[in-house]
């Protein structure tokens, strides 16, 4: 869980009720820089919703500006099929720290097929923590 990523998801956005729900249950689930890849039936328990309205919330939230959705998959397991999304909690994030979050984030790298490695997260993680004040 991300407490800066809850923070600026309180703070900044302007949802309510079930849609400001579901923002929360991603912030909850976000890394640092707001990234989670969850599947949409822990979407639909933590939010108390359908699936379907799931997705209609989460269309929501993208139009308000509050989110991106960067990758959508069918994930198999098991013999079970989940559909899981690569989603960012951007509300309150400036461009550039976006930007830097693609970078930095270990989550986006590895659901987005960019397995480099920073020689040094420190600039990152300063710059990351300019965009927070």
């Amino acid at each position: 869980m991300s407490q800066n990523t809850m923070l600026r998801a309180w703070k900044t956005s302007k949802a309510a009720g079930t849609t400001l729900l579901l923002l929360l249950a991603l912030a909850d689930i976000a890394d640092e820089w707001g990234y989670s890849y969850p599947d949409l039936s822990t979407l639909a328990r933590k939010s108390r919703q359908s699936k379907k309205t799931v997705l209609e919330m989460l269309d929501k939230l993208e139009r308000m500006g509050d989110i991106r959705r960067l990758a959508l998959e069918r994930v198999s397991s098991n013999g079970r099929t989940s559909t899981h999304a690569l989603i960012q909690v951007i509300c309150g994030m400036r461009a550039e720290t976006i930007a830097i979050s693609e970078q930095a984030s270990p989550l986006y790298r590895r659901v987005m097929g960019h397995s480099e490695t920073l020689r040094s997260s420190r600039p990152i993680l300063q710059a990351h923590q300019i965009a927070l004040e």
